[in-house]
């Protein structure tokens, strides 16, 4: 298995997906076929869930996501919560701007509907 390194774009965010259990989404989240961009997320996920991971820790740090990128970061997190098991941690750092309601109301909702530990490291 190998790490999983997707490249910023104007339209899309960086993912940086290792196997050692750290994975980061960061930047803007609009793009035009959300399904096709984070079909080799998807593809990843379900090599790395079949590794039998010890630990993982997904940093989200958005700073705009529309509708379809949302539905696409829930399904992200129901992934991650078979993981989620006796014998393997999971965690979710949802991280924000400062004053960002929307930002915070979104992951607190994401926290309520997964059985995953949120924090919530605030950025300035």
């Amino acid at each position: 298995m190998q790490n999983l390194i997707i490249e910023k774009g104007f339209k899309t965010p960086s993912i940086e997906f290792l196997t050692t259990g750290i994975l980061k989404i960061e930047g803007r989240s609009i793009p035009e076929n959300p399904i096709e961009f984070y079909k080799e997320v998807f593809n990843w996920l379900y090599e790395y869930q079949n590794s039998n991971p010890k630990k993982t820790v997904l940093h989200i740090d958005l700073e705009y996501f529309n509708s379809s990128s949302g539905i696409i970061l829930l399904k992200i997190l129901k992934t991650l919560e078979l993981i989620s098991q006796p014998g393997f941690e999971v965690q979710v750092h949802w991280h924000t701007r400062c004053n960002d309601e929307e930002t915070i109301e979104t992951g607190r909702y994401y926290e309520k509907i997964v059985k995953i530990p949120f924090h919530f490291p605030e950025l300035v």
